[in-house]
Formats: C-alpha cells, structure tokens, sequence
C-alpha cells in the first residue's frame, strides 16, 4: 500500500458488481496483506484481507515478516516482488514474528482481484466509520456535518490525476438536477495541510475540500479496527483514489476505485440519487 494515505472511494454501481477491467491480463499472485516497511526489522502487517492466502495462513495484523521463501526482510523493503515472482497457486514460505516467537508458514498464493472488487468487498454497506477530518482553515468537522448523503472523493495529494476526476464528477452531479440536496461532493486529501495547499494550488478542485493528516501505517496499527483512519490505511496499496457514496447514516452504498472511468460518474450519480431519495423519505 501507498503508506500513510487515504484512497479515494468510488462507487461505481449502486449496489451493483464493479466494473470488469477493460482488457484481460495474466493473474497475478496475491498474499492478501497490506504491511509496513518502515518499522521494525522486517514489516509489520497491518491489514489482513478475508478469505486470501494470509488470512489461511492466520496472519495477523502486527505480525512482523521477517522472511519470504530465503530472502531475510530488512527496513524498508518490500514484499510485492517477492510475492510477484511466485505462480498463482504457489506456496510461498513465510517466517513471522508474534509476541516474540518466530512462526513459518506456507500459504498458498490466490489472483489478485482487480482493485474494483477489492474497494467492493472492504466497503459496500458497511457503515463508514468516523474521520478525524479538517476544513481548509484546520478546524475539525463535526460528526452532524458528515451525518447526510454525500459522495467522497478521498485521495493522496500524489495523486495530480485525482483533482480532475473530482471536477468531473462535480460537474456530472450538477448535471444530475434530481439530486436537490445541496453540495454533495466532498474531497479528502491526505497530507498535511502544507501538502494540502501545495496540490490545491497546483490543481484546483472543485467540491467542499477536507484533508485528514498523513498517518503511517505503523501508527495505524495500535488504532482499533473501527477507526476511520485504520480503515482507511488498510485498502489496498495499488489504488490511488476511491469515490464512495455514502448515505445519512452513513452507510456506504457505493464504492469503487477511481480507474472504473466513466462508470465512476454514472454509478456515482445514479446512488447518491437513491441516497438522497431514502433521505427525503425519512425526513
């Protein structure tokens, strides 16, 4: 994973399967965890995905890899291309630490699902947990204030391509006149608040721009499962941007990767119309 950052959840079908990638490609070996390279001497897992070869295996979240086939894991090195070399279906030996005694294991490598599916599976109607979030002035926003349908664009300042994305589906959500329920989009940029203005400036975005603080996923992993921002930490390293619609319980009702294109607005527009609609209803 891109550590220390939040993705962008978009939802690209309410309630409907993701998207199918465009073109087909060779199945790539996946172990199923999201870690930290950066603390410890190995790295530290800090997400465990369900129903993967880790999550077989019993990896944890804070287990220390210290090992991989005979590679010996040093600080700061990764994991992917020691998983990448192995065959879908192959076993990759595995040594960890947890609570000092050293465990080996072999679990067997499963594809990598597209990061659509991945997005799909973590989020859709699950509820949202709460975000320490931060206006442009650096004040904290209120739990009621995020307590209706909105659409998130959530991303880190890295990401130039996301600021466009952003004004896209700004302008599609216009567009979509049966909405009526105020601004709805609102973008999260992950950074600190100079990283904040600095991709501002950059790449203007249009939509109510919040930021959460960068936070390492060292850090997230004494953060409970609940957290916002563990949650957050913990998706999958190869996206870099997610659009969730998320209701006014704050439910999420869709959710994709930013790459889905233009099924990312019409998915989008299509559930945050069914969210305010359930919206009105109860009012």
């Amino acid at each position: 994973m891109v550590r220390g950052w939040l993705s962008t959840l978009v939802v690209a079908g309410a309630l409907a399967a993701p998207a199918a990638s465009a073109r087909a490609e060779a199945p790539r070996p996946w172990l199923g965890i999201t870690f930290d390279s950066n603390a410890g001497f190995g790295a530290i897992v800090t997400d465990v995905h369900p129903g993967t070869a880790a999550a077989a295996a019993g990896l944890q979240p804070n287990d220390e890899i210290i090992r991989v086939g005979d590679v010996t894991i040093g600080p700061g090195q990764e994991l992917w291309p020691l998983v990448a070399s192995h065959r879908v279906g192959a076993r990759l030996p595995i040594t960890f630490l947890r609570g000092g005694r050293a465990f080996r294991v072999a679990p067997r490598l499963t594809a990598r699902p597209s990061s659509d599916e991945i997005v799909y599976q973590r989020l859709i109607d699950r509820a949202l947990p709460r975000l320490e979030l931060l206006d442009r002035q650096g004040g904290v926003v209120p739990d009621s204030e995020q307590r209706r349908p909105m659409v998130w664009l959530v991303f880190d300042a890295q990401c130039d391509r996301c600021g466009g994305a952003a004004s896209m589906l700004a302008q599609r959500l216009d567009e979509a006149a049966a909405l009526g329920a105020g601004p709805l989009l609102r973008v999260v940029i992950v950074g600190s608040q100079e990283e904040a203005d600095a991709y501002l400036a950059r790449v203007p975005v249009v939509g109510t721009v919040w930021r959460t603080d960068r936070i390492d996923a060292a850090e997230a992993r004494w953060i409970g499962h609940d957290g916002g921002r563990r949650l957050l930490v913990g998706l999958d390293p190869r996206i870099d941007g997610t659009v969730l619609v998320v209701d006014h319980t704050g439910e999420v009702r869709f959710a994709t990767s930013i790459s889905a294109g233009d099924a990312v607005h019409d998915g989008a527009c299509a559930a945050a119309a069914r969210a305010v609609v359930d919206w009105r209803r109860e009012r």
